[in-house]
């Protein structure tokens, strides 16, 4: 599979993940484990509570964006074996991590998920609200908004994951 055939198909299956089951950071943490052939289901269950800026509160990180890292996490990140890490081998995923947020602050003008929903959605909902999760039901979910920002969320983040492992295989000795 090529590049952007990959790209299309985590899309796919983050926006699919997130409509049919919603859950922002696991649908896109379960559509990078995927496609990067890396299922684990503490870390997906670890996942639970990410969602609409941690605990849907909407006060925290876009839980879409947390689902990137933590995939990122799990493909660069330092071990537990390794926890003292002389080599600051960490700093490659702080900058991966560094590079999504990026993405989503150019995008939506910030990672906070109440500020998201504004960009994404035109307003912020209370999401422990039974009548205003109503409203966001009708504006994410029906109009696809949701589904549609954790697939480019997903997008974004493989194609980091990408580029970070064809600049691994440079550097790689012959």
């Amino acid at each position: 599979m090529n590049r952007k055939e990959l790209l299309d198909r985590v899309y796919a299956m983050a926006f699919t993940y997130e409509k049919e089951n919603r859950g922002c950071a696991q649908s896109v943490l379960a559509a990078l484990q995927d496609v990067f052939d890396m299922k684990n289901d503490d870390v997906f269950r670890s996942a639970s509570a990410l969602s609409g800026g941690v605990g849907l509160s909407t006060h925290g990180t876009c839980g879409a964006l947390s689902g990137g890292v933590m995939a990122i996490g799990m493909l660069f990140g330092r071990e537990r074996s390794n926890f003292k890490d002389p080599g600051k081998n960490r700093m490659i995923s702080y900058g991966l991590a560094k590079r999504l947020t990026e993405k989503f602050e150019d995008q939506y003008g910030s990672i906070i998920c109440y500020q998201v929903q504004r960009s994404c959605l035109g307003r912020s909902f209370d999401l422990w609200s039974s009548i205003d999760y109503a409203d966001f039901d009708k504006v994410a979910y029906r109009q696809e908004k949701c589904p549609h920002l954790v697939g480019i969320a997903a997008a974004w983040a493989a194609e980091i994951i990408l580029d970070e492992k064809e600049r691994s295989a440079d550097d790689r000795p012959e």
